[in-house]
């Protein structure tokens, strides 16, 4: 599991060590310099390189978002894409860009990944907020059990 998001990499780091402080991230990655920023699939490919997930294994990423930039951004990566309905954005926006998924709980995340054989989730910046903290609890709770 791990991080992309637009958010300078300070603030990033801090919202993450914050709301999600029992979650070990491979990675947690925000806007630097001479990074391009999301949609630019840089951020992706980095977090692979990072967890030694082959190119060939791209199919197995989940790329978890609430925007059409993050839409985007798993389209320009070549990995698969979840939308979530509980961003500032509306679902019509994530469905332009037809994510393999759009959903409106986390149960339904879990769901997704237990059923598929995905291996990383890449969260968006929205999942950082607060008002998911059960996405914390149930994923680790399935992500202990599945390692």
């Amino acid at each position: 599991i791990a991080v992309a998001s637009n958010k300078y990499q300070q603030a990033t780091s801090a919202l993450i060590q914050h709301y999600f402080p029992d979650i070990e991230f491979v990675a947690v990655l925000g806007q630097r310099d001479n990074v391009p920023v999301k949609p630019d699939p840089s951020i992706v490919r980095e977090i692979c390189t990072i967890a030694n997930i082959a190119p060939e294994d791209k199919d197995a990423i989940l790329y978890i978002g609430d925007s059409g930039v993050d839409m985007q951004t798993a389209i320009n990566a070549g990995v698969n894409a979840i939308g979530v309905t509980w961003g500032c954005r509306p679902r019509s926006e994530l469905a332009k860009f037809s994510p393999k998924w759009i959903v409106d709980t986390t149960e339904e995340i879990l769901d997704i990944v237990e059923h598929n054989d995905m291996f990383v989730l890449l969260l968006s910046k929205r999942e950082e907020r607060d008002q998911n903290q059960q996405y914390r609890y149930k994923y680790t709770s399935h992500h202990n059990s599945i390692n």
